[in-house]
């Protein structure tokens, strides 16, 4: 069995996995023992799956363990973030966030059935979200099947400034754990979501009341350039939101807590 010790350096952290170097091209997530193995398999797959059909992302090289911990093996990128070019030049933020967008329609025009449903992964979210009595999971799985029938095209599940890379190949999408395949709509309404309350980790104060302050024109610049000559009409992304951000507080983030509950549309026994 591999160790970590045959890693190179650690260069990045997240809420899911540590991100170590392996040779000069490649790297790998080694995901944290207590996460899920079926979140793992999925991300495994999702990645196979995106990088076959040719989508902007990283390249996928395989599983393997270190020290019995799960690892995924992806192309090593350069370059920055999204967020990391808004928290340094926010000058640009207009020029990253047309890109952002521009990125996220082009996902959703791409369909790949073998990735798992979303509308499924919501539904079973919903259930096991804490904080909601049983009367109101019910109310919130009826909403979710009153939906119309999904497209059953690519969704990330998980589309934020963090998770686009701006490399010398161009942007590339990273982080496909949450990946499925479904509406349009519920991805753009997560992305909303996101964008709205989502607290970025590994961050200082000082780069926290920057977006905090940037994230209303962040969003507003988002949403102009996702339905600009879109199909997709902003009332159905609404609908979504609901169901959305009750299957958010199945991730246990407490300083969302309050909003979350209140973005269901519906009272908890707390």
């Amino acid at each position: 069995m591999a160790t970590i010790a045959e890693l190179g350096p650690r260069i990045g952290v997240g809420r899911t996995a540590e991100v170590f170097a392996l040779g000069d091209d490649r790297i790998v997530k080694l995901f944290y023992p207590n996460i899920d193995e079926r979140f793992i398999q999925n991300e495994a797959r999702a990645g196979e799956l995106v990088s076959k059909a040719g989508l902007p992302v990283p390249g996928f090289h395989g599983s393997m363990e270190f020290d019995g911990r799960a690892g995924i093996v992806l192309e090593r990128l350069r370059g920055e973030t999204i967020l990391q070019l808004l928290r340094r030049r926010p000058w640009e933020i207009l020029q990253l966030m047309r890109q952002f967008a521009s990125l996220h329609r082009e996902l959703h025009q791409c369909e790949i059935p073998e990735l798992r449903p979303y509308r499924d992964v919501l539904a079973m979210q919903i259930q096991n979200a804490p904080g909601l009595a049983e009367a109101d999971k019910n109310r919130l799985h009826d909403h979710l099947q009153d939906l119309p029938l999904d497209r059953q095209m690519v969704c990330h599940g998980d589309f934020h400034p963090d998770n686009i890379m701006l490399t010398s190949r161009g942007p590339v999408v990273i982080d496909w754990m949450a990946a499925c395949s479904g509406e349009p709509a519920a991805d753009v309404a997560r992305t909303v979501l996101l964008l709205s309350i989502g607290t970025p980790t590994e961050m200082d104060v000082v780069a926290r009341m920057m977006i905090t302050v940037m994230r209303r024109l962040v969003l507003n610049r988002y949403k102009a350039y996702y339905f600009r000559d879109s199909d997709l009409a902003r009332s159905r992304v609404m609908d979504w939101l609901p169901v959305i951000a009750a299957a958010r507080l199945v991730e246990g983030i407490e300083n969302e807590t309050e909003q979350l509950l209140t973005l269901t549309g519906l009272q908890t026994n707390s």
